[in-house]
This record gives C-alpha cells, structure tokens and sequence, in this order.
C-alpha cells in the first residue's frame, strides 16, 4: 500500500515538473505574440484605412506576423464596412493571397485550421471562396463550414442558389 502511494507520489511530481515548463514557455510565446501585436497594429490599421480612403496604395506585409495582424485588423473592419469599402478589402485580401492561403488550409488534417480557415473565408466573402466553401460544407468536424450549412439550408428554402446562400453568410 505505501509502495503505491509513493509511486503515486512521484508520477504526481513527475507530471508537476513537466508542466511547470510548459506553462512558463506558453506565457512566454504569449507574451512575444502580444508585444508583437501592439507594435504592429497600429500600422497595420492606418495603412488599411489609407487604402479604403483612397489616400494610399496597398499595405504592405513581407513577415509572417505582420501577415497575421494585417489579416486580424482586417477581419474585424469586415464586420463593420458595408458596399464598396467591404467589396474593396476583400479584394485587396484575395490580391494578398489570404483568399488561396486560407483555402489550402481547407485540406490540412487539424480540424482547428481548418475551421479557422472557412470562419476566414466566409468573412472575407469573395466569390472565389464560394467554392472552396461549397467543397467545405462536406466537413462534420469544421464549425465555419457548420455555420454556412445552416445558412445553406435557410437560403435553400427560400429558393437562392447555394453560392449566393455562402456569400451572402459572409
């Protein structure tokens, strides 16, 4: 009884020594991935709002986290824009291949990309991602695609065709 105990004891120690470093390296991914957030952002969002104004040509992004933050400013000034400014950043977004990136992470075998990948794609609404969506809607464990199958089958019984149904969700 004691043996066991004490074997209990060490597992515990064990499993408490291997998270401990795990948690440290989490915070401090999470940490570089904030810093590098607010040093990017504010350009990132100045830049965009120079293009929908017409005051400035297209942003420019050549590291892979100023990719990220471009795209994250982008998405949620999606949800705010309406007519010609919406239409003009999606087509900036498909121009900086986030459209095809997006679309290619439809295929990957991690059900979290490739949700994130059709939430990206419906909120972009382009229609070069009706469909890659449409091929989408197929995938059981994806909730973007699960969102625009009930947005499907609601645009199906008022009688719209399914690609208008997914640009519409967007």
């Amino acid at each position: 009884m004691i043996a066991s105990l004490e074997a209990a004891v060490f597992g515990l120690a064990a499993v408490v020594g291997l998270l401990v470093p795990l948690i440290v390296v989490i915070r401090v991914v999470t940490g570089r991935r904030a810093r590098r957030e607010r040093r990017l952002r504010p350009r990132a969002e100045l830049s965009l709002a120079q293009y929908l104004a017409g005051s400035g040509g297209p942003p420019s992004v050549t590291a892979g986290g100023e990719r990220a933050v471009l795209l994250g400013v982008a998405l949620e000034a999606m949800a705010d824009l309406r007519g010609s400014e919406r239409a003009r950043l999606a087509g900036l977004l498909e121009r900086l291949g986030y459209v095809s990136e997006a679309a290619s992470r439809l295929r990957t075998g991690r059900r979290a990309v490739r949700r994130r990948a059709a939430e990206t794609l419906s909120a972009i609404g382009t229609p070069a991602a009706a469909p890659v969506l449409t091929a989408s809607l197929a995938d059981r464990g994806c909730t973007g695609a699960h969102d625009l199958r009930a947005h499907a089958r609601r645009g199906r019984r008022r009688g719209d065709r399914p690609r208008d149904c997914l640009l519409r969700a967007a």
